[in-house]
């Protein structure tokens, strides 16, 4: 392992395989980028919809409760005077609801995050990263902690991109451009990686 310094901000930082770009400013470090062992958009992909599936399977329980309630009289409609319907939910419905929801934003907060600060080869994965044989790595070389994931896939992929979303009418073009800006990034980063000063490798296999 050798010390480099970062052309653009001066950090030094230690240059490795896999480590090839500045951890203050994410800079190229050392000279051109290996961009052989850069993860794609498409594995990135692929590895994304290999998560959904799998967090849709956590929550499994949770849809099946809700729905088995709605289907047993936690949902009521009724029609008005002037003929337009008009829908109420039991107690035992909006607890449902609620049990969904937390469900789903805990497993999307969370599942990433927790899965990436495992130690050994598998640091910086979810299982679906694991399919597709790829990993996020910090830009510092340093492995993957609970602080550092936190901050790329709660704060920056849930609180900044959902609230991305909800601007009227350019909202979900910002979203579209958020996830497909490593198809022109240099070395394949979305804004999240910038953030959270991280690259996505392929695993060598």
């Amino acid at each position: 392992m050798t010390v480099s310094f970062c052309t653009n901000c001066g950090e030094p930082g230690a240059l490795g395989i896999d480590v090839r770009f500045c951890g203050r400013c994410g800079n190229p470090v050392g000279g051109a980028i290996d961009t052989a062992r850069l993860a794609g958009w498409w594995s990135r992909v692929g590895a994304s919809l290999v998560d959904g599936l799998i967090t849709t399977a956590l929550n499994l329980p949770m849809i099946a409760y809700a729905l088995h309630v709605a289907l047993n009289g936690g949902v009521h409609f009724h029609n008005t005077v002037g003929g337009r319907p008009h829908i109420t939910y039991t107690h035992q419905m909006v607890v449902a609801f609620v049990i969904l929801a937390a469900g789903f934003i805990l497993t999307t907060l969370l599942y990433a995050p927790l899965l990436f600060r495992r130690e050994g080869e598998h640091n910086g994965q979810t299982w679906g990263k694991q399919v597709a044989h790829i990993r996020v790595r910090r830009d510092d070389g340093e492995p993957m902690n609970l602080r550092r994931a936190l901050l790329r896939e709660a704060v920056c992929k849930g609180l900044i991109v959902g609230a991305i979303s909800r601007v009227p009418i350019v909202g979900g073009i910002g979203q579209i451009i958020w996830y497909l800006w490593p198809l022109w990034d240099s070395s394949n980063r979305a804004p999240h990686d910038m953030i959270a000063r991280t690259h996505v490798y392929r695993t060598g296999r």
